[in-house]
């Protein structure tokens, strides 16, 4: 793979793309960061096709009146998701963080992937309207619990394209080879006719940092043991601790983990129980690095709902 990146970067004209925290490669001749757009009518109506006026002012509205939900916007696969789910909310419990936006719009998605893996209830096969406003996810917990884990363990492989080794590594119930091609949270660009032959990757990263830090929680919340299922890789950690605590505390401010972390405390914050408070006294505890943005970043994921007016 070094190679082949060589390789690319003597072309006469290169584009690369990376988050802020990557290392770019020496001698750039130009270096351009991307600061977010406002695409608003583009995404209020992906699905008709046509201009919805009144959707597109509410949704410019309710941008206009939480300062810090605009910034989070700024990134179109987030702009997507809160104005895909815009329908479903009551006018009162629209989203106001990162974690809530991705929880929303999971539960929509995971409304159409039932009816689509043709999931049943009481015998009989499911439907979008019986489902409703039921949380769906009773229907495919096998299917969360895979993304889950292979998130997760992904992530601390620095793995975004699993092949079949990797899926087949993740214990599970499914029949993958028939389920994968259903799932919203996934994406191929292999064109093999062989479906073992494809690799899939989430539909973004930021999915990909959902997932694991669902799995996360899960593991914090039981007190459990988190596992690695995939076969050491040389840019790996070889002492990653299972301890989820003890991870938290070698990991804080890992820069691979900056948004899976916001997703974590998120997550937590929505729980409200006494692990959610292990978890806020744990981030005040060393390692500390109090003036740094990652510090201020995992404080201000739930309290973004807190600070939803105009400053």
């Amino acid at each position: 793979m070094s190679r082949f990146l060589n390789e690319l970067l003597k072309q006469p004209n290169v584009i690369i793309t990376s988050r802020p925290s990557a290392k770019p490669p020496p001698a750039l001749d130009l270096e351009l960061e991307t600061i977010g757009f406002y695409q608003i009518k583009a995404f209020t109506n992906r699905d008709t096709g046509k201009v919805d006026l009144e959707k597109t002012e509410k949704v410019q509205s309710f941008l206009q009146s939480h300062w810090l939900i605009q910034g989070l916007v700024r990134i179109p696969i987030q702009l997507d998701a809160l104005c895909y789910t815009w329908d479903d909310f009551d006018p009162g419990s629209v989203p106001d963080t990162m974690t809530g936006m991705y929880k929303a719009i999971e539960q929509k998605l995971w409304k159409k992937d039932a009816v689509r893996l043709g999931k049943t209830h009481s015998g009989q096969p499911v439907t979008a309207a019986q489902i409703g406003t039921s949380d769906p996810k009773f229907l495919v917990e096998d299917e969360i619990y895979f993304l889950e884990r292979l998130a997760f363990t992904g992530l601390h492989n620095d793995v975004i394209d699993f092949t079949s080794e990797h899926r087949g590594a993740i214990p599970n119930k499914l029949l993958l080879d028939k389920t994968l091609p259903q799932l919203s949270f996934l994406r191929t660009s292999d064109p093999s006719p062989n479906v073992r032959d494809r690799e899939y990757h989430f539909t973004h990263l930021t999915f990909q940092e959902y997932f694991a830090a669902r799995c996360f929680v899960r593991h914090w919340k039981d007190d459990s043991q988190l596992e690695y299922v995939f076969k050491k890789q040389s840019n790996t950690q070889s002492d990653s601790p299972t301890d989820p605590a003890k991870f938290f505390r070698k990991q804080k401010y890992s820069a691979r983990y900056d948004v899976f972390w916001r997703f974590v405390a998120g997550l937590l914050d929505a729980e409200k129980d006494n692990k959610t408070l292990q978890f806020f006294k744990m981030m005040e505890q060393e390692p500390l690095d109090l003036l740094g943005p990652t510090h201020q970043r995992l404080q201000d994921e739930p309290y973004f709902r807190r600070a939803s007016s105009q400053p």
